[in-house]
């Protein structure tokens, strides 16, 4: 992407806003690596040979723990890429912090409403009989989400309706 620091383009928002078609679609764009906790997370099961709920309430933190580190490695080699998770405040903040030391970021989270994002996740549970196997359950509620909230150029946009990429790209690319 032509930048002395790698850029890190996070793509976040609830289950069932988009975030996974969007961050593909811009990792192409722009073109650079796309990163995604549930696919490494999906790959761990298989490995461990495994469902989600047999690992316990700690399910994700094996995933989020390699999601993690890969990142750190990416960027310190200087490959620019696309992340993408659900990044709940409280767990990705200091990832946050630690990565800006090393690449320019930017924060964009894809915002549906709470009955549109659940319609969509039960729709994914029943189209995909490998559902439960790597995420548990099939949930009751929408999933309670709080975004990441720092400093970082952030871009919210409706997960109901096409994105816009020539700007995300741009955004992300911090061109004009």
């Amino acid at each position: 992407m032509g930048h002395r620091r790698p850029r890190l383009v996070v793509v976040t928002g609830r289950p069932g806003a988009g975030k996974t078609t969007l961050a593909r679609a811009l990792a192409d764009a722009l073109p650079c690596a796309l990163l995604s906790r549930d696919a490494l997370k999906a790959g761990l099961l298989q490995t461990l040979g495994v469902a989600h709920h047999e690992l316990g309430s700690g399910a994700n933190q094996p995933a989020t723990q390699i999601f993690a580190a890969t990142t750190t490695q990416l960027l310190q080699a200087g490959v620019s890429l696309v992340i993408e998770a659900a990044f709940q405040h409280a767990v990705w903040q200091p990832w946050l912090l630690q990565w800006s030391s090393g690449a320019e970021i930017r924060l964009i989270i894809c915002q549906v409403a709470d009955a549109l994002a659940h319609q969509r996740v039960l729709a994914r549970c029943a189209a995909d009989p490998t559902w439960e196997r790597m995420h548990g359950s099939v949930p009751a509620a929408p999933a309670p989400y709080q975004p990441p909230q720092s400093s970082f150029p952030t871009i919210v946009i409706p997960g109901d309706a096409a994105p816009d990429l020539e700007m995300l790209r741009r955004f992300a690319l911090m061109e004009r």
